[in-house]
């Protein structure tokens, strides 16, 4: 079993305006709602590759009761942890005067001190505990960092392999904590490792750096329109992102998470596993505000990828 784990969901708003004019009444379309936040965007995904997951999330007030009502019309498996604080809401606005996107994403609310080991309780409690735990997005104010290392502690007394993409101090975190598998962005591997470089060549060998110190076993690399690299210790693969109409960005670091967590999970050799993710992620931008991908789109995409 695939579980997906968001502990600072979204709702995501998207909609079109006519321009964009500083001090004036903007007249915007009605609002395409979408559940969001990274977990919730990897379970989206996974679905429309044909793989039940289980989406565990933090829900609280409207916002969290209107995630867990589109996560239902989707068909997707849920587990929400009903909170005090209210789920965030975050705003996609396309200026169709000029072409341009505007993304307006909220910190989220801080939450109830005892929330992080409820957390932990609700997946020690599950009756089977997931193969893949995949932990994707951002964190609420002042969550606290050792969540990281206790919930990396859990699943290797489950025996299973704790995924993650997050960014800043809980990346860190992650690190020191030697999960199994990261995504990060180039400038954050290099933050990792404590560097400064803008060669991309170099995605290996800092990516080795991380991966022998912090005894992660997998690194995936994530280079933009210049695709990704799949690094471990004795194995590099760069796949290329094709070239596609890009409509919307957002969402594609969680589809192409997805499909490497789902080929990962069919057993598909790690260049395999690779093309899998950058045809995903591809897909998706391929489609407006947090739309995600097809999976007609994504078998199109995978056919351009050498």
């Amino acid at each position: 079993m695939i579980l997906t784990l968001t502990v600072n969901p979204a709702l995501d708003l998207s909609t079109h305006i006519s321009g964009l004019v500083p001090e004036k009444k903007l007249r915007c379309t009605t609002p395409d709602y979408f559940p969001g936040g990274g977990g919730v965007n990897v379970s989206r995904a996974l679905s429309r590759l044909g793989v039940e997951s289980m989406a565990m999330y933090l829900a609280g007030g409207p916002a969290g009761e209107m995630i867990s009502q589109l996560l239902k019309e989707e068909e997707i498996r849920t587990h929400a942890i009903e909170v005090s604080s209210w789920t965030r809401e975050n705003i996609t606005v396309r200026d169709d005067a000029s072409g341009n996107q505007y993304r307006f994403t909220f910190p989220g609310l801080p939450l109830a001190a005892a929330d992080p080991e409820r957390i932990l309780a609700a997946l020690a409690g599950l009756p089977s505990f997931p193969s893949y735990l995949v932990l994707s997005g951002s964190f609420a104010p002042d969550f606290p960092l050792d969540f990281l290392q206790k919930l990396n502690e859990l699943c290797i007394r489950n025996k299973a392999k704790l995924v993650v993409d997050t960014s800043g101090p809980f990346l860190s975190a992650a690190v020191e904590s030697g999960v199994y598998f990261l995504k990060p962005n180039y400038q954050e591997l290099c933050e990792l490792a404590g560097i400064q470089s803008t060669d991309l060549h170099d995605v290996q060998r800092i990516a080795r750096e991380v991966i022998e110190k912090h005894g992660v076993q997998m690194v995936v690399v994530s280079l933009g329109p210049n695709g990704a690299s799949l690094i471990t210790k004795t194995e590099f693969y760069h796949v290329h992102a094709p070239r596609v109409p890009v409509k919307s960005t957002v969402g594609a670091g969680d589809s192409m998470l997805a499909g490497i967590v789902y080929a990962l999970s069919k057993g598909e050799s790690l260049k395999e596993v690779l093309k899998w993710g950058v045809a995903c992620g591809t897909a998706t931008t391929m489609n407006e505000g947090t739309g995600l991908f097809q999976a007609e789109q994504v078998e199109r995409v995978r056919k351009l990828i050498r």
